[in-house]
């Protein structure tokens, strides 16, 4: 696209506000025909002032990706650059600001692939987003199946504070009294019975007769 073309697309897409600006300021245009670089300079005059482009250009060369998306990131980068010319002319130049604001897992990724271009790296960035994605899911699904086991295999060996199974416990404990299991015999219900006791009378004599008899 030539220099005209351009400068007619630019004024075709104005709308509203700045088509009245455009109407009003071409009157004070020379004859000659306008050049692309000249229609800039006034509409930046008009709509981005020089501590405007300031502002933006230092948000440009501090912009991080933190917790953007990589989509949201390349679309602030692509926003960006065009308010700092040194870098958007420069294709090694502009891969390597995009590339110092990534995540640094995933700036890891993209150094280890060694692309060179904007566009690889920017690709390469994209694929690291996603494999980063990837390994997450695979932990989360990881952990959770961990913790299903555990609970699977806590559930058939419960102990109690002794460290003894309950079955353990019920079948070791069984009274010597009664027969019975679930208590010991000093916990008998039935050692609290009175017990009925026999009363033997004996002459001396019979004693006397008797060699296993202890008196005393």
């Amino acid at each position: 696209m030539d220099d005209a073309d351009q400068v007619t697309c630019a004024i075709f897409l104005l709308t509203k506000h700045a088509r009245i600006w455009w109407e009003s300021a071409r009157v004070a245009l020379p004859v000659e025909p306008l050049t692309w670089g000249t229609f800039k300079t006034m509409f930046y005059n008009k709509y981005f002032s020089k501590d405007v482009r300031a502002k933006k250009a230092s948000d440009f060369l501090n912009l991080k990706q933190g917790t953007m998306s990589m989509t949201e990131y390349i679309q602030k980068c692509e926003a960006g650059v065009q308010y700092v010319p040194y870098i958007a002319r420069d294709d090694t130049s502009k891969g390597e600001h995009f590339m110092r604001g990534l995540r640094s897992e995933i700036k890891r990724d993209v150094r280890m692939s060694k692309v060179a271009t904007y566009g690889e790296i920017v690709e390469r960035a994209l694929m690291a987003e996603q494999d980063e994605h990837d390994i997450d899911i695979d932990r989360q699904q990881r952990r959770q199946q961990y913790f299903q086991r555990s609970q699977a295999t806590g559930q058939g060996k419960k102990t109690d504070s002794k460290g003894t199974k309950p079955e353990e416990s019920r079948g070791s404990n069984v009274c010597y009294r009664c027969k019975k299991p679930g208590h010991l015999a000093k916990n008998c219900p039935g050692s609290s019975e009175k017990v009925q006791g026999r009363l033997f009378s004996m002459t001396k004599e019979e004693v006397d007769a008797d060699t296993s008899m202890i008196t005393g």
